[in-house]
């Protein structure tokens, strides 16, 4: 039999190498083991197994990969140079198994750590790039159109009608002349403000597809966009769910909140969830009391969706109606 003591613990091996058994160890033993001590569960392990009868016969041996010898029951612990190779081609085998295991595991973990709203946080800050960049391509084609179109340009400023305007090219009006090579510039431009649009409305499509699948009550009270940005906000779907109503309404409006701490500026009423159109459609005074309404909503259809209880979107609509009044 051999024994290896190694970090990876007391590899039990037959004579061709070939690992039986690995026994942990703890950290004292390791230090034990790297100053050269024999422990007690190598000298347990060297009196079972295949050198059991070494105890009548006196003429067993165990191979160590520790140079000095000692003597357990009459079992000798020895190190032998022709032992080694097996013992280092078992040490590499093992080593290889750990490696591909914690692979593995490691894989499994990334998996189980992917969840829905994770996902749903990175779309919805793609999604702000996104509108972002349009705002910036459609700004950037409106300066250049309004040399040749001041008047359409002013009236759709900030429009996605822009880009049909560089590419139909109408009648010029009151601007300078433009060139065709000018005309291709801006169609250009425009077809990559189109881009973005597109990407946009994809990256809606899918967080309205990921949230109504998975929290169908937030989904339906907030909307899937909104939903996924209080989401992002409370750092994932766990802390929304936790989180008190108070702190779902201010969501977002964290910079008013610090200038109000800091400056004595009047305090924030709610944070984004004033761009719900149960918010807007109430006059201005309203506002804070529809505010805490959905608020308390959006917190109970959070708690529902996360711990996976019943679709109760119409219980939470006839709720919100019930609290307009």
């Amino acid at each position: 039999m051999i024994l290896a003591s190694t970090a990876l613990g007391i590899l039990r091996m037959d004579d061709q190498g070939k690992v039986q058994e690995t026994i942990p160890l703890d950290p004292e033993e390791l230090q034990a083991i790297c100053r050269g001590e024999y422990i007690q569960k190598e000298l347990d392990l060297a009196a079972t197994g295949e050198a059991a009868h070494a105890s009548t016969t006196g003429k067993q041996k165990v191979y160590m990969l520790t140079p000095k010898e000692t003597k357990h029951e009459n079992i000798t612990l020895t190190s032998d140079p022709r032992k080694i190779s097996f013992l280092t081609a078992a040490l590499q085998e093992r080593a290889q198994q750990l490696r591909e295991e914690n692979i593995r595991l490691s894989a499994q973990a990334v998996k189980a750590s992917v969840t829905f709203d994770t996902e749903a946080m990175k779309a919805v800050h793609a999604l702000d790039e996104l509108e972002r960049q349009l705002n910036a391509q459609l700004k950037r084609l409106g300066d250049w159109l309004s040399l040749y179109y001041p008047e359409q340009s002013e009236k759709h400023k900030g429009s996605l009608i822009l880009t049909k305007l560089a590419h139909d090219a109408p009648e010029q009006e009151m601007g300078a002349g433009i060139h065709p090579r000018e005309q291709k510039a801006l169609q250009a431009l425009a077809a990559q403000a189109e881009a973005l649009e597109q990407s946009r409305l994809d990256l809606e499509a899918y967080l309205a597809e990921s949230l109504k699948a998975n929290a169908p009550n937030l989904a339906a009270i907030a909307g899937p966009t909104m939903a996924a940005r209080l989401i992002a906000l409370a750092g994932g779907m766990e802390h929304l769910a936790r989180l008190p109503a108070s702190t779902v309404q201010m969501l977002g409006a964290e910079k008013a909140l610090f200038r109000h701490l800091r400056t004595g500026a009047r305090p924030p009423k709610h944070g984004i969830i004033v761009n719900h159109p149960y918010i807007q459609e109430a006059p201005p005074r309203e506002h804070g009391r529809r505010a805490r309404a959905l608020a308390d909503t959006i917190s109970m259809a959070a708690r529902v969706d996360f711990y996976k209880g019943a679709d109760i979107v119409e219980q939470l609509q006839q709720r919100l109606a019930r609290r307009k009044r």
